[in-house]
Formats: C-alpha cells, structure tokens, sequence
C-alpha cells in the first residue's frame, strides 16, 4: 500500500445550487440534495501537508471546478451564473484531505473525458 503524492478535494452540491438548477434544469427535476451528492468527484491536486491554506488553493482550481460541476446538468451555458470564488463557496461544499492511499496494485490509469 502506498500513499500517492497528491492531496484530494471533495465536492458537494449546497442548497443554493440545487435551486438554481431546479429552476433553469430542463424539464422538472425532482431531486434533493442526498440524492445530487451520492457520488462526489474527488479531484486531486498537488500534494499539501498542511491544507488550513484551502482557501488559497481553491483559489487556483474553483473555476474548472464550477464549471465542471455545472457540465453535467444539461443546463444551457447562457444561464450558467457569472462564476466567483464567493459563489462557489455557497454553492459548494468543499472538504479537503492531504493522505490519499492507493490501496491498489494496478498501475493508474488516466482517461479523457
């Protein structure tokens, strides 16, 4: 078992994004916010010891992180918000953790999406 070199952030959906997507989502949406977080994507990023500086390195990533998280909505992007670090935050719930383990023996593999 080995520890990858890399520190990972998990996101959550707020209540202030799922009414905003309630009101611009395509049809009706009947979804509450257990069942938009039942599978968060982790995104990894360089690795941190010490992550009580969050708050700087999400200023790095929060923009590809929004509109990661707006993508797969099918919302039309002329209604996506105008995207700030202050926005996010009340949209997002963001944990951070600085141990990752790779509890595998297979090499990982990266895939484009």
């Amino acid at each position: 078992m080995k520890y990858l070199n890399r520190s990972a952030i998990v996101v959550k959906y707020k209540t202030p994004f799922l009414e905003w997507l309630t009101l611009n989502q395509k049809g009706a949406l009947e979804s509450s916010l257990n069942a938009i977080n039942q599978d968060n994507i982790v995104y990894l990023i360089e690795e941190h010891d010490d992550l009580c500086h969050l708050g700087e390195i999400m200023k790095s990533h929060y923009e590809f992180i929004f509109k990661d998280g707006l993508k797969g909505w099918g919302v039309d992007k002329s209604k996506w918000p105008k995207m700030s670090l202050k926005l996010f935050c009340e949209w997002f719930e963001i944990s951070a953790h600085s141990r990752i383990k790779d509890l595998e023996t297979i090499p990982i593999e990266y895939a484009s999406f």
